[in-house]
């Protein structure tokens, strides 16, 4: 193995999140030294779970490998080719522990929707790996029995495998994960994972969070993937055919082992990997110390209400895969909420005083409500792409809104059953009482830049300037909604409370959140999140005349992809802020203490 390349090339110290130049957090360890490999340490075992993992989660770490083991499918003959293609000190260190079935069974078993001949169906049964309960314990102690005994020499030092998110989710991933790391615990090795795993930005939009391990109290080192030697594997795969599989534009007459990622599909350049099982603990099965490793983890989207009555906001999160949602009251420990969303609203849908949540599924766009978080969820007739709430007939209970962005028109419900559109094009709403003339709540929003609102909820009128952002408040605290925007051109922020006039705002700041974070004036304030460092930054000041209204921005937290108001702080009267780090990881703030997260 001293022949390969060197991928670890020059690491560096974990300093994300720690406030400081000076000295690394002490949470991380000291890279590998530079001549391990040289020296002929081969001190690591790379266990996966199917060919081609090992390239596309485990690469910087071929290096330092004596054994690649295959640890979850049987291996077949066209992956046999295409080991042999990988070069002797490749093949004659790599291990499929469960054997080798036919090409034909290989594609029916994993390419097909199953099975078809008496021979593979006996092969399925035999090794086909199930992550439902109670398979999914045999399954993991039959990786156990098979994988121990290249991981219990004495020269290995640590275990590289998959990490506990399965990276994409995917079942054998994380019962691979989950065996390794219980061995780890049992013979006393360092077990390391990538600390990236895959979330999404909508339909066929995919992307990786990566950790930040400091934030989450684990141990971690950077290392780069190399592009080179990346494309160089790659492409062998793209060679090597199966017979027996449907036709592949690349291989004719049968299939690439291959089957198409493009360059968002794996990791790419230097992420963190982490040291998920050190002195004999397995930390991802103490997620209330470790938080990465909940199921919670990564977050995308986030709102916040105080559900269970108790005076202090709990958190209900989307996950960044699928949308399954978890709620939280500590930010620590995470509970499964039935349903999977991707945009959520708090409102008071059946006048009880209590908080419920609509939200919108990004995939079908369908709208959905429930009155008692999750236990059972309404499907709201139509597709929206954008939702919002407000008391838009001034009844006294929440109802919705929303943008259908294919028709660019707006659309209310109060009676969450049928829908009300508003004439003229819009693409994005927020919701206040801008007409005191009228009950209720009204909507202003965007049509391509421009700034409308809609008195009456019939069409829409113009207000002067342009935007790409907007937030409704009651900012100088008269009892009628006034508007913040942002326009994203100049990175400029803008205020008006009469809707005509605006004053320009200091600071670049986005995605803002207005609430009384400041109970000592009326009317409420702003929080965002600044252009380019993600800093999460507050104007808690409002002065009437003054060309700078708000003054300058304040840090109030630490770094984040999206912020919410709520209580989190008992102990002090107005709202506290709650975010996703840019990790994934949710954190809460004391504004009297700010600058981090808690």
């Amino acid at each position: 193995m001293k022949a390969r390349v060197l991928f670890w090339v020059s690491l560096i110290f974990v300093a994300a999140g720690c406030g400081r130049d000076e000295q690394p957090d002490d949470r991380v360890w000291a890279p590998i030294a530079s001549n391990s490999v040289a020296e002929g340490e081969l001190d690591t075992v790379i266990v996966f779970a199917h060919q081609d993992d090992e390239l596309l989660w485990m690469l910087p770490f071929w290096s330092s490998a004596r054994r690649f083991v295959l640890a979850a499918v049987p291996t077949s003959p066209a992956h046999r080719e295409l080991v042999a293609l990988h070069g002797a000190e490749y093949s004659q260190n790599w291990v499929p522990v469960w054997g080798e079935m036919s090409n034909l069974c290989f594609a029916e078993i994993y390419w097909s929707s199953g099975p078809r001949s008496a021979e593979c169906t006996r092969i399925s049964a035999d090794t086909y790996l199930s992550n439902a309960p109670p398979d999914a314990a045999a399954a993991k102690e039959a990786i156990k029995q098979r994988v121990r005994k290249y991981v219990a020499e004495p020269e290995v030092k640590r275990i590289v495998t998959h990490n506990p998110w399965g990276e994409y989710g995917h079942i054998h991933h994380r019962l691979v994960s989950a065996a390794v790391r219980e061995l780890g615990v049992e013979l006393g090795k360092e077990v390391v994972v990538l600390g990236s795993v895959i979330g999404t930005n909508g339909p066929g939009t995919w992307t990786f969070a990566d950790v930040d391990p400091v934030g989450c109290g684990v141990e971690a080192q950077y290392a780069p993937f190399d592009g080179t030697q990346f494309q160089h594997y790659r492409g062998l795969y793209l060679d090597v055919c199966i017979g027996g599989a449907p036709p592949d534009y690349r291989c004719p007459g049968g299939q690439s082992v291959w089957t198409g990622l493009g360059p968002q599909d794996y990791p790419t350049g230097t992420r963190p990997f982490l040291k998920v099982v050190t002195g004999g603990r397995d930390l991802a099965t103490d997620p209330a110390q470790h938080p990465c490793f909940s199921g919670a983890y990564p977050l995308k989207r986030i709102t916040a209400a105080d559900w269970d009555g108790n005076g202090v906001a709990e958190i209900l999160g989307s996950h960044a895969k699928g949308g399954a949602l978890w709620r939280s009251s500590d930010f620590k420990n995470w509970a499964p909420v039935p349903g999977a969303l991707q945009q959520m609203v708090v409102g008071d849908f059946n006048g009880d005083g209590r908080p419920d949540v609509a939200g919108l599924n990004d995939t079908s766009r369908s709208i959905y409500y429930t009155t008692d978080l999750g236990r059972s969820w309404t499907r709201v007739p139509g597709q929206l792409d954008r939702l919002v709430t407000g008391d838009f007939n001034g009844d006294g209970r929440s109802d919705l809104a929303g943008v259908n962005r294919l028709s660019r028109r707006a659309f209310v419900t109060t009676n969450l059953r049928s829908w009300l559109s508003i004439s003229g094009s819009v693409d994005d709403v927020a919701s206040g009482d801008f007409n005191r003339a009228r009950p209720g709540d009204e909507l202003a929003g965007l049509s391509s830049r421009a700034l409308v609102y809609s008195p009456e909820l019939i069409n829409w009128k113009t207000i002067p300037g342009e935007a790409d952002q907007v937030v409704a408040a009651d900012i100088n605290g008269d009892g009628q909604a006034d508007l913040a925007v942002v326009n994203d051109l100049n990175d400029s922020l803008w205020l008006t409370t009469d809707l005509q006039r605006w004053t320009r705002l200091s600071g670049k700041v986005n995605r803002l959140v207005a609430a009384d974070f400041n109970p000592n004036r009326p009317g409420q304030e702003l929080a965002g999140i600044e252009v380019l460092t993600n800093n999460v930054l507050c104007a808690l000041d409002f002065a009437v005349g003054s060309p700078d209204p708000f003054g300058p921005w304040r840090p109030c937290g630490g770094k984040a992809v999206q912020i919410v108001a709520g209580d989190f702080n008992p102990d002090r009267p107005g709202q506290e802020l709650a975010g996703i780090d840019p990790g994934g990881i949710a954190r809460k703030t004391r504004l009297l203490t700010p600058a981090t997260w808690e």
